[in-house]
């Protein structure tokens, strides 16, 4: 066993962590909006930002964690969905329609499964 083997994600805990993180980051960047702009950010506010460092720190805060979620959301979580998504339309590609989608359905990717032969229109043959 090699070291920090034990570390190691697999892609599917990977996804995980990183949407919990950004659910995380997008819930402290709510109470922070919240507590910015409970008040309108206009000019005369804005200018008061050299002297009130309550108000400074706020915006600061709002700046950071705005960043953090970005770059975790654009950087590390959509790579990691398209990266998910793209194994398994791969996966799914080697199997029949019908085999796809019974391992869809469980998963909540599909609303409902009917039988193949109830999806198909029916055929009627008619002599001429």
């Amino acid at each position: 066993m090699t070291i920090g083997a034990g570390l190691r994600k697999s892609p599917h805990d990977k996804l995980r962590f990183l949407a919990e993180t950004a659910m995380a980051e997008a819930a402290l960047l709510r109470i922070t909006d919240g507590r910015l702009f409970a008040m309108p950010m206009d000019a005369q506010r804005a200018g008061t930002l050299r002297h009130g460092i309550e108000l400074a720190e706020r915006v600061d805060a709002f700046v950071a964690r705005f960043g953090r979620l970005q770059d975790t959301a654009g950087d590390k979580l959509l790579p990691a969905v398209l990266a998910w998504l793209s194994e398994l339309i791969g996966h799914l590609s080697m199997k029949p329609l019908a085999d796809s989608m019974s391992i869809l359905q469980p998963a909540g990717h599909v609303a409902g499964l009917r039988r193949t032969g109830e999806a198909r229109p029916q055929q009627r043959h008619t002599q001429r």
